[in-house]
């Protein structure tokens, strides 16, 4: 069947190969209405959108009409070329990229395709023909191969120069992100560190649910500390990753690693609220400046468009994401701490999983993402345990809500947005550390005979538990509150309760010893 059948004519002359007509049809436009020509959607495989002229050179693989064009000297935008490039990867003509190339495509642009298209011949063809022009220090096509777990080509690219452990080892981290394992196991292999920034790649594969991998990592050797003190335990066991979770603290218990908390330090500083509004700021810094009215109106455009595919689906989420979607886009809700409209963060969001530069991953995982974070907006409230969904009208979360979601489905995707999660498992060990802080400010305040006349033996929590108790009670509920309904809730009082089992004497830096003065005690 013709791709091009209700397409302009000179559409058709390509997909006929009909080269004299297509000079006929070439003469009737100007040169700048050549390079805007378009053939209207067409379906194509999966998708259905349209194609310029080289594009549709490129699809049909017609490359005597790729070079009547070319040999126009057109002024082609780069877009364009690299548009055609993309297709031309995607064929088993290699000449087509040979003649882009000649036209402006570069060898690195032509390689990195090649690599998207896993086609192993043409990037072959191309390392050995244009290898005086390629920037290996420009590892791209690595990184792409590495995250489409593309492993033939990863072994080809090394086997020309490529530096598999380039950028902090990021083909590792993005054959993680991906769940390939085979190449992650082989990059491992080959010297990549398993622990490169901050421990990411076991990071990922837990965010990920992959269980295989976090094996796989931590056989190897991965480190955990740096797991321990990100709460990434607690992470796994809030996206119910609870094999995953109890595997890490296994392998915590064997190595006696505990997470380190900073008992000076209020956690609402790293509390969910706060790094989420940290990280819209930090995307309001980035993009915020671009967004002027043309962008905005695309942006708007582009969202609207993927919402209209969200509208005609069956699925009762992605309905329920497109009412979200268009909740927000109508909206003018604030964010009380930003000040940011929910509105623009949407755009700011959109704009930050198109952003190739510096988007982490595939395009299709992050606007998964952000569909499961619009659902969850949407219906946050009708969410009941273990995620089962009541049946009623929609319950959407609170305004302040909806920006932590949203922030919270870019982790992992962008480098600007970060999420602090607090939980249950951390106020816990939180008790413990204010708990002996309490313990150890009231006996060396206290005097002496009266340290003395209440501990008959050694110092225990139950002789000073009274004393202490709504100290300690006022400060876990400054800093966790948002895990309780109150401050007189019967779920916190029994929270607090527990913090009389806490050992004074773990820990030299937590003793209660009554030999020190009270001018030493920490403030």
């Amino acid at each position: 069947m013709k791709k091009f059948l209700k397409s302009e004519a000179i559409f058709q002359c390509i997909e006929i190969n009909d080269i004299e007509k297509l000079k006929t049809e070439i003469n009737k436009y100007s040169r700048a209405e050549l390079v805007k020509r378009s053939s209207g959607l067409i379906r194509h495989e999966k998708s259905v959108r349209s194609y310029n002229l080289l594009e549709a050179c490129c699809l049909v693989e017609n490359e005597d009409a790729l070079r009547e064009l070319l040999s126009r000297d057109l002024l082609w935008e780069a877009s364009r070329i690299k548009g055609a490039a993309h297709l031309a990867a995607a064929s088993k003509k290699y000449s087509l990229i040979k003649l882009l190339i000649k036209h402006g495509l570069t060898a690195n642009e032509a390689l990195l395709e090649a690599c998207q298209a896993n086609n192993i011949e043409l990037v072959k063809n191309i390392l050995l023909e244009k290898s005086k022009e390629i920037d290996f220090s420009n590892c791209e096509p690595l990184f792409i191969a590495a995250a489409h777990g593309y492993l033939p080509i990863i072994q080809i690219l090394e086997e020309h120069g490529f530096d598999l452990r380039a950028g902090e080892d990021k083909a590792l981290c993005f054959a993680v992100r991906g769940n390939h394992i085979d190449c992650a196991r082989y990059l491992i292999l080959k010297g990549a560190n398993l622990n490169a920034q901050n421990e990411l790649p076991l990071k990922t594969a837990i965010v990920n649910g992959d269980l295989d991998m976090v094996n796989m990592l931590l056989d190897n050797g991965a480190e955990l500390i740096s797991v321990a003190e990100d709460e990434f335990v607690a992470l796994a066991e809030r996206y119910k990753q609870f094999e995953i979770a109890n595997t890490l603290r296994t392998k915590l218990a064997e190595m006696h690693i505990v997470p380190r908390l900073n008992t000076k330090q209020s956690t609402h500083t790293s509390s969910v609220d706060s790094s989420a509004a940290e990280s819209a700021l930090r995307l309001q810094k980035r993009y915020g400046d671009k967004l002027k009215p043309a962008l905005i109106d695309k942006t708007i455009s582009e969202i609207t468009m993927w919402g209209t595919v969200l509208s005609n689906s069956k699925s009762q989420e992605e309905l329920a994401a497109h009412r979200a979607l268009d909740d927000l886009l109508k909206g003018t809700e604030i964010h009380t701490k930003t000040g940011i409209l929910l509105k623009k963060l949407l755009l700011l969001t959109w704009i930050a999983i198109h952003d190739e530069e510096h988007r982490q991953g595939e395009l299709a995982e992050a606007l998964r993402m952000l569909k499961e974070g619009l659902y969850e907006i949407q219906r946050g409230y009708n969410l009941l345990e273990g995620d089962k969904e009541s049946a009623q009208e929609d319950i959407d979360i609170c305004r302040d809500g909806k920006l932590n979601k949203l922030m919270e489905k870019l982790v992992g995707i962008h480098p600007d947005v970060e999420i602090d999660f607090v939980t249950k498992e951390v106020a816990s060990y939180k008790l413990q550390a204010v708990v002996r802080e309490e313990a150890k400010k009231f006996i060396q305040s206290s005097p002496p005979l009266l340290v003395n006349s209440m501990f008959k033996q050694k110092p225990t929590l139950e002789s000073i538990w009274d004393s202490i108790h709504e100290r300690v009670k006022k400060r876990m509920f400054e800093e966790f509150s948002a895990l309780f309904k109150s401050y007189d809730d019967a779920d916190f009082d029994s929270f607090v309760r527990m913090g009389i089992y806490v050992d004074l004497e773990s820990g030299s830096s937590q003793s209660t010893s009554t030999k020190e003065s009270p001018q030493n005690s920490p403030r």
